[in-house]
């Protein structure tokens, strides 16, 4: 019996010290500092359309995650994005290349600023500008 006692003890002394994973939070905060509607429309690595987001001028767009498995970049799928400017004018970039935009590549994470909080929270921010509609403009 003292066996059972002494067994079942080390059981539960062993499960209350397992912990959960802790969920991570990542917020994505898109700014359009612009007069310019702007619509980014995204695409798979297979060429299919994934996402689009619509953002009024000077409004956000936030995209949130909260991830048991860690930070993921939810753009980070996509190889290519089209950033349309008052549904006319338009710039389309890619992954594995630079961006003329002067705001950057929204495709790359190290285009984006902010980073870790702390240990399970993250925040990154990525702002266009009137200077990317008038850079787009001079690739029309």
């Amino acid at each position: 019996m003292k066996k059972i006692f002494v067994l079942i003890s080390i059981t539960s002394l062993f499960f209350a010290c397992i912990k959960e994973d802790p969920i991570t939070i990542s917020n994505f905060s898109i700014f359009n500092q612009s007069t310019n509607k702007i619509t980014v429309i995204s695409y798979s690595n297979k060429n299919v359309m994934y996402d689009s987001m619509l953002i009024k001028p000077n409004e956000n767009f936030v995209i949130s995650e909260n991830l048991e498995e860690g930070l993921r970049f939810q753009l980070g799928e996509m190889n290519r994005a089209i950033i349309l400017f008052n549904d006319t004018v338009f710039y389309t970039v890619y992954r594995d290349s630079l961006s003329k935009l002067p705001s950057g590549n929204i495709l790359k994470l190290e285009d984006w600023s902010g980073g870790k909080i702390d240990e399970y929270h993250y925040e990154y921010e990525f702002s266009f500008t009137e200077a990317d509609y008038l850079e787009a403009l001079k690739h029309q």
